[in-house]
């Protein structure tokens, strides 16, 4: 047996096995840290964050501007927002 088996061998008595197991609670610990510290903490689940408006209106500008929707229905909508 060389110096670095130590006194329970190469396997060192069997807790090479938990090493993973360690690791994969770092890690799963990490993801729900980052999972719960994420962008809807600062910026709520309907907040505008860094992707774009919440308010409803400006998103229907913006649906019209990218021609997803004509004149007609932006007016039906925009009346709808203002009940």
């Amino acid at each position: 047996m060389g110096p670095m088996a130590g006194a329970y061998g190469p396997w060192a008595g069997g807790w090479w096995f938990f090493w993973p197991l360690g690791w994969m609670v770092v890690l799963l610990a990490l993801f729900g840290l980052w999972r719960w510290l994420g962008p809807r903490r600062w910026y709520g689940p309907g907040g505008a964050g860094p992707w774009g408006p919440a308010d409803p209106l400006a998103i229907l500008q913006a649906r019209l501007a990218r021609g997803e929707i004509d004149s007609a229905e932006f007016e039906r909508l925009r009346d709808q927002l203002k009940r």
